[in-house]
């Protein structure tokens, strides 16, 4: 048994990341043990693209999440001499796109791919009927 290599699983971390990301190597670095130690099942090799994958959805989501927290009440600010101005569509469509972009990419990732479940349906949960016999509204009986 072959152990993931987490310094190899954090370079493809980065590159397959958007342009946009804002999670500091720490931070990633603990997205990628943390998957690794409780989200595949053994520490082995040939689990690797299905480590990245599910890395690549954390990370996602907590770029998504911060961008969404960090950005929401600024619209424009001014660093030195330079003055930025934000959308409120930029920075979380583009998280959002990734996400859903996923389930496309994942299969290619190095290593043998992975394919995201996904779950389509409905949820049904059967219950005992409820029987009345009388309604009483207002004194009237129904």
């Amino acid at each position: 048994m072959a152990i993931i290599n987490r310094t190899e699983l954090l370079s493809d971390l980065v590159t397959y990341l958007p342009d946009q990301n804002a999670l500091p190597t720490p931070q990633l670095t603990s997205i990628i043990n943390n998957v690794v130690d409780n989200h595949i099942p053994e520490d082995d090799e040939i689990y690797y693209a299905e480590a990245l994958c599910k890395s690549l959805k954390v990370a996602g989501l907590m770029n998504n999440t911060k961008y969404s927290v960090d950005s929401a009440s600024i619209i424009e600010e001014e660093v030195g001499n330079v003055r930025y101005k934000y959308s409120d569509k930029n920075g979380t469509s583009v998280w959002k796109d990734f996400l859903n972009s996923l389930s496309d990419i994942c299969p290619y990732l190095p290593k043998g791919g992975y394919n995201l479940p996904t779950t389509f349906g409905i949820q049904a949960i059967k219950a005992e009927a409820v029987v009345v016999d009388t309604c009483t509204t207002n004194n009237l009986t129904l």
